[in-house]
């Protein structure tokens, strides 16, 4: 057989490998089929305490409280921003539909600057804590 036949098979069998292992640890290091310990947590039910922050003007100038309640049910409700929720602790959570039930979220939705208590289901994605709601009640503080 040919040198130069043998290095383009041995090149070949090489490349083939390699895509092999990197098809099966999937993409952006998500295995496929597998679950790491970090998935075990996702979807996890949760019943979590905050501030209902809009996100956007929390993000840009820390804006919370009742003095920015105006301002957040306006970027909230007319700006569609996203809704976040504040822990007492500083915890902020992404708060996104479930879209089978999508009542609470459009509840919170009008609550900016409300402390609540949210039920759903926790979930972490790329270093992004999100809660997907489905019971919103607003807590006297």
């Amino acid at each position: 057989m040919n040198g130069k036949y043998v290095g383009a098979i041995i090149v070949c069998l090489v490349m083939t490998i390699s895509a092999g292992l990197f098809a099966e640890s999937g993409h952006e290091g998500h295995s496929m089929g597998k679950k790491s310990s970090s998935d075990v947590e996702q979807g996890k039910k949760v019943a979590i305490k905050g501030e209902v922050i809009d996100l956007s003007c929390y993000m840009n100038h820390t804006a919370i409280g009742d003095k920015h309640r105006k301002c957040g049910n306006a970027c909230l409700l007319d700006k569609n921003l996203p809704v976040g929720l504040l822990t007492d602790s500083g915890r902020v959570y992404v708060i996104v539909e479930d879209h089978a039930k999508p009542k609470a979220y459009l509840q919170i939705k009008e609550l900016a600057a409300k402390h609540v208590r949210v039920r759903g289901k926790k979930y972490m994605r790329g270093g992004t804590a999100a809660i997907s709601i489905l019971e919103v009640e607003v807590l006297k503080k």
